[in-house]
């Protein structure tokens, strides 16, 4: 009975990701979407900037490689802040209670990462993606510091273009 007891948490956990599984990109789609215009609710990103992201739902907890390759997905803006940024998962936050709040108007469940802008000398962005109700995405990036980041990023899912 204590076995059964023991990997009960580890069966609702993958139950969970199975049931997310469809909000997984492939080599067909992507997340593409604008930030939200608002000046109170944006800094740094200006009012016509939008994102694609890549997104790995059975990656959620996996380091990407060297090249920004095998883990929850990257980001990339139109502004060139974020140019293929890979979404650092943060392992502990799993484990937290905080990962397990509850935010109402339609989220399923959110994740939490970093997220470094181009270039290595750039400070760590603190991202949030929500995976919604209505099959949406939200993604909030948000930095402090000299250059300090705010954007709320409405996001659908769309076929890939090929040139």
């Amino acid at each position: 009975m204590k076995t059964v007891i023991s990997i009960l948490p580890v069966m609702l956990v993958c139950a969970a990701c199975n049931e997310l599984e469809h909000f997984s990109t492939d080599g067909e789609h992507i997340y593409r979407g604008g930030v939200i215009t608002g000046k109170f609710i944006r800094s740094g990103f200006h009012s016509d900037a939008e994102l694609e992201m890549t997104f790995h739902v059975d990656q959620v907890e996996m380091q990407p490689d060297q090249y920004g390759m095998g883990g929850p997905g990257v980001l990339r803006t139109t502004d060139g802040r974020f140019d293929n940024s890979a979404l650092d998962p943060i392992p502990e936050f799993s484990h937290d209670q905080l990962s397990n709040l509850d935010f109402p108007n339609g989220r399923l469940r959110s994740y939490m990462f970093f997220c470094r802008p181009g270039g290595s000398g750039q400070e760590m962005a603190l991202v949030i993606v929500s995976l919604m109700e209505d099959e949406k995405v939200e993604v909030r990036i948000m930095r402090g510091g000299d250059e300090p980041l705010y954007g709320v990023f409405r996001l659908g899912r769309e076929s890939v273009d090929r040139d």
